[in-house]
C-alpha cells in the first residue's frame, strides 16, 4: 500500500497535518494522497487532555470553522488560582498576581477527544483515508532513512504463536512519514534513537489525571476555571515537588477535573500519583461539587514537561514529528493541543513547498525553519524555565511566574535548566525515601475518592486475548525482583494508574511480578518511571481504553 503522506497517529496535530495538505494541495492543483494510522478503535479514543483551548490556529487551518458544527463551544467566562494550605484551609490568589500567560481569554473548555473525532470528520471529507484500530509497530528503512512503516501483527496469542485469525503486519510506503504518536510515542522513540534526534537539554515528563463528572443543578457554574495549587502535593513553600489541580465547568452540568501534572522526576518512592489525586478530591473544597455528583468518566496520559529546552530534532531522513511527539506543552500557561495544531500546518506547508524536490527518505530543511520562525517557538521560549524554576521550589516558581509573566510582560531575562538525568534516576531508594514527608493516604470513601478497579471500569479499557504489550525487556529479568522490589519498593506499583503491576508469591514463597496488560490505559508511565526501564511497551495489536468524553 503506498501513500504520498503516511501520518502516524489522529490526534489533533495529525489530524491538522492531514487536512492542511488536502487543502492547500488542492489550492495548488497538487494530487496529494494522504492517510492517518490509529491505534485506537476510533479517532478519540485515545485522546486525553483538560482542556482549555486556544481556537486561534483553527483560523488557519478551518478559516470557517464555526460554520462546520465544533464541539467547541463553551467559552471561559471567570477564571481564578487557589492555594490550598490543607484539607480544609484554602485561598484564592488575587487576579494581579496570577501571571498574564495563564489567563485563558477567549479560550473554550472542550473535550478534546470529540474535538479530534470532528477533526477526523473534516479530513475524510477532504478526501484523507484514516485507518482506525491500526497500530503502527515500526519505521519502513531503506538505507537508513525512513520510506513508509510496518503495522501491528494482530492474532497472536499470549504464549506468542499465530491463532486461526492471524494477520501479520503490512507495509504502507510514504513519501515522507510525519509522527504524531503524542508523548513517549512507540516509533517516534524509535526514531530518537535510529536518528539520534536527542535534545541536549532534559525531556521530563509529567502524569495527568482526569476524571469527568456530570453535577447537578450547576448551570450558573458553566465556563468557570479554577486552578490550583499547595496542599496534598506541595506540603511546603520550599517543596519541589510538582502539580497541581484543574476543575472545568462545562455546559450544561459537566465538570472536567484533575491532578496534573504530577511531575515524573519526584524523589519519594513511595509517592503514588493516583492517591494524590484522590486526596485532592478529598478536600473540603473541591469535594463540596463531587458529593452529590456522577462521576462518568476517567482516564491518564503523561505528557512531556521539558518545555523548549528539551525539545528533540523536528526533522529525520524520511520524515517529520509533529504534536506532543516533539514536545509542544507550554508549561506556564498548561496548554498544548493548540500548539500541536500549529506544528501540524507548519509541518503540511513544509511538505508542499519541498513536494517537487523531496526525494524519499530526505531530510526537510524547510520544517525545522519554519518552527525557528513560528509563533509557538516564541510562546514556548518565553515560558522556557518554568518547570526548572518549580524544581527549585514552590515558592520560586511561583515567583518566577509572577516575575516573567506579568512584571516583564512574559519574557525571560535568563535561562534555568533541570537537573540532568532522567526521571527514574531521581527515585530515591526505599530506605532514601523513608526520610520523606509521609503521605497519609486514607482508603477511599466511594462518593469522591475510589479504588482503581472501579476507575478502571470508567475507561472502557478493553483488549482482545492476545500476546502482552507489556513485557520486561530482554537481558533485564532479574531487574523487578532484585532491584526495583529490592531496593525501591516497586513504585510501579504505586505510580501505575492503572494497576497493571502486581508482585505475587508462588507456593514455594517465590516472589515474581505478574503484568496485567489488560488494565494498560496507554498512560505511559512505566516507559520512564521503572528502575532502570525495564518496561518495554510497545503498540498493542488492538484495544486499549475507549473514551469519549475525555
Amino acid at each position: 500500500m503506498d501513500y504520498d503522506v503516511v501520518i502516524v497517529g489522529a490526534g489533533c496535530a495529525g489530524l491538522a497535518t492531514a487536512i492542511r495538505l488536502k487543502t492547500e494541495a488542492a489550492k495548488q492543483q497538487k494530487d496529494i494522497s494522504v492517510c492517518v494510522l490509529e491505534k485506537g478503535e476510533m479517532v478519540g479514543s485515545h485522546i486525553l487532555s483538560g482542556c482549555l483551548f486556544d481556537p486561534a490556529p483553527l483560523n488557519t487551518l478551518l478559516p470557517n470553522w464555526k460554520e462546520l458544527d465544533p464541539p467547541i463551544t463553551q467559552k471561559v467566562t471567570q477564571e481564578s488560582m487557589r492555594f490550598f494550605f490543607s484539607q480544609e484551609n484554602s485561598c484564592s490568589i488575587p487576579s494581579s498576581l496570577i501571571p498574564k500567560p495563564t489567563r485563558h481569554t477567549n479560550h473554550y473548555i472542550v473535550s478534546l477527544s470529540n474535538v479530534t473525532r470532528w477533526l477526523g470528520e473534516i479530513a475524510e471529507q477532504h478526501g484523507v483515508d484514516i485507518f482506525t484500530d491500526t497500530g503502527v509497530s515500526s519505521l519502513l528503512l531503506e538505507q537508513n532513512r525512513a520510506v513508509g512503516v510496518i503495522t501491528v501483527d494482530k492474532g497472536i496469542d499470549p504464549q506468542g504463536n499465530p491463532k486461526d485469525d492471524f494477520l501479520p503486519g503490512y507495509e504502507i510506503r510514504g513519501k515522507s512519514i510525519v509522527l504524531a504518536e503524542g508523548a513517549l510515542g512507540s516509533v517516534t522513540e524509535s526514531a530518537i534513537r535510529q536518528f539520534h534526534l536527542e535534545s541536549k537539554g532534559v525531556r521530563t515528563y509529567g502524569l495527568g489525571m482526569k476524571e469527568v463528572w456530570e453535577l447537578q443543578n450547576s448551570e450558573e457554574l458553566a465556563g468557570k476555571v479554577i486552578h490550583t495549587l499547595g496542599y496534598p502535593l506541595q506540603r511546603g513553600l520550599n517543596d519541589s515537588l510538582y502539580g497541581g489541580g484543574f476543575l472545568y465547568f462545562q455546559e450544561p452540568n459537566l465538570l472536567h477535573i484533575g491532578y496534573v501534572i504530577v511531575g515524573l522526576d519526584y524523589e519519594d518512592t513511595f509517592i503514588s500519583p493516583y492517591e494524590e489525586f484522590q486526596l485532592f478530591k478529598q478536600l473540603d473544597f473541591v469535594s463540596a461539587f463531587l458529593r452529590k455528583g456522577e462521576r462518568l468518566e476517567y482516564g491518564a496520559r503523561v505528557i512531556y514537561e521539558g518545555g523548549l529546552l528539551g525539545q528533540i530534532a523536528p526533522a529525520f531522513p524520511g520524515g517529520l514529528i509533529v504534536g506532543e511527539s516533539l514536545g509542544v506543552m507550554n508549561m506556564l500557561s498548561l496548554q498544548g493541543s493548540h500548539n500541536a495544531i500549529e506544528t501540524g500546518i507548519l509541518a503540511a506547508d513544509s511538505l508542499l513547498e519541498e513536494w517537487e524536490s523531496l526525494a524519499p527518505g530526505s531530510v526537510s530543511k524547510a520544517f525545522p525553519a519554519k518552527l525557528e520562525k513560528s509563533r509557538m517557538r516564541k510562546e514556548l521560549y518565553n515560558s522556557r524555565s518554568s518547570r526548572a524554576m518549580f524544581h527549585a521550589g514552590l515558592l520560586s516558581g511561583m515567583f518566577y511566574s509572577f516575575v516573567s509573566g506579568t512584571l516583564l510582560g512574559n519574557r525571560n531575562l535568563f535561562t534555568h535548566y533541570l537537573p540532568p538525568g532522567m526521571d527514574w534516576e531521581k527515585t530515591k531508594t526505599a530506605k532514601e525515601s523513608e526520610k520523606c514527608i509521609r503521605r497519609g493516604y486514607q482508603k477511599p470513601d466511594g462518593v469522591v475518592s475510589f479504588d482503581r478497579e472501579s476507575s478502571l471500569a470508567l475507561s472502557s479499557v478493553e483488549y482482545p486475548e492476545e500476546l502482552s504489550h507489556i513485557r520486561v525487556k530482554k537481558g533485564m529479568e532479574q531487574v523487578p525482583v532484585d532491584y526495583s522490589l529490592k531496593e525501591y519498593d516497586a513504585p510501579e506499583q504505586r505510580f501505575c494508574p492503572a494497576n497493571v503491576y502486581e508482585y505475587v508469591k508462588n507456593d514455594e514463597g517465590k516472589v515474581s511480578l505478574k503484568i496485567h496488560n489488560e488494565n494498560c490505559i496507554h498512560c505511559k508511565t512505566c516507559v520512564v518511571k521503572t528502575p532502570k526501564q525495564f518496561v518495554e511497551w510497545t503498540v498493542p495489536s488492538s484495544g486499549g481504553p475507549n473514551y469519549s468524553g475525555m
